[in-house]
């Protein structure tokens, strides 16, 4: 019996001694969301340390206090939370940061210092915003190396639920101008991508341009569709891209169409078209409140007050909750 329990201990001390060369010495975590609020709103909330403190939470603890430095804002801004006896529980702080792009930070907590997390935000076409959450733990030795391995999948649980408590934290604090924001153009940059449809000519009647434009999109759709065996994903949102735009003349030229990259026999009348990037000004409009030419006023007023001076290209992209999304490009493209 004693023998037994010696080899189960031997064992037990190889394990111990040969594990942690088959685990990682850091971990990496990673997360992501998309929040309602513009790009500039979500990016404060990170940029800026007592605001950050309001809706981050590493670990729950009671009666703390947060002790912010000045400024509070951009680099080298930091915050740290104590318990009731005054005593350091762990640190934050900014360490590089771009504008509307990315904040790099340094994660303290006491006898695990050195961890770091990035933070990448994008704006999304239709004016919300992209956050890509990233946690690196500091490069770490037995024992705790073992521990982190074990609480990655907390950590990770961690970092998505901090993410989810942002959009509850912005969605009290900006509820009384969400309404304002999703009403003002945002400016955004477009990548160069090319339309497949129909060309199409008709007068400024709405009776007889919806008909034009669903008898085109229904049957380039049934041929993407079933003749192609394209997926719904690979198809895309219609898009309805103005080649003229006259209402002197009472004409619209247009092609409606599919943002569709891969190259498919053509018949019956279909092309190409592409589309050119650039910087443009983007708003989106409910068809069942608003229209297209009050959705150009909106972002040509825009323009103006903004001194920005737009192109002549300008088209739709229509979005699953029945929305459409108005793309105006800027000249200086």
């Amino acid at each position: 019996m004693m023998k037994k329990i010696i080899i189960l201990l031997l064992l037990l001390l190889v394990a111990i001694a040969v594990v942690p060369f088959f685990l990682p010495k850091t971990i990496h975590q990673e997360a992501e969301h998309i929040y309602e609020q513009d790009l500039p709103t979500v990016y404060n909330a990170f940029a800026n340390v007592q605001k950050f403190s309001e809706w981050f939470e590493w670990e729950a603890k009671e009666n703390t206090k947060h002790q912010y430095s000045k400024p509070a804002e951009g680099a080298s801004a930091s915050y740290v939370w104590k318990d009731e006896k005054g005593e350091i529980l762990g640190r934050v702080k900014i360490t590089e940061t771009k504008q509307n792009e990315f904040i790099f930070y340094d994660f303290e907590i006491p006898e695990n210092p050195n961890h770091t997390g990035e933070v990448i935000l994008q704006q999304l076409d239709d004016g919300r915003t992209k956050v890509i959450f990233t946690f690196d733990s500091a490069e770490s030795q037995y024992p705790y190396q073992v521990y982190y391995y074990l609480i990655k999948n907390k950590i990770q649980k961690k970092i998505e639920e901090n993410l989810i408590q942002l959009e509850k934290y912005l969605s009290e604090n900006t509820s009384n101008t969400t309404q304002k924001l999703r009403d003002t153009p945002v400016e955004v940059s477009l990548e160069n991508q090319k339309i497949l449809g129909f060309v199409q000519e008709t007068s400024f009647s709405e009776e007889e341009f919806n008909m034009a434009k669903e008898e085109s999109l229904a049957m380039l759709y049934s041929y993407l569709k079933d003749s192609q065996r394209l997926s719904d994903e690979v198809i895309g949102n219609a898009y309805t891209y103005y080649i003229k735009y006259d209402a002197s003349r009472d004409l619209k030229s247009m092609i409606f169409g599919y943002p569709v990259e891969q190259e498919i026999e053509l018949v019956d009348g279909m092309q190409y078209y592409p589309v050119e990037g650039g910087k443009a000004l983007t708003l989106k409009y409910n068809p069942r409140a608003s229209n297209l030419e009050k959705t150009l006023t909106k972002l040509r007023n825009f323009a103006n007050q903004e001194k920005l001076v737009l192109g002549n290209r300008f088209w739709e992209k229509e979005l699953p909750n029945d929305e459409i999304q108005v793309y105006y490009v800027l000249e200086s493209n």
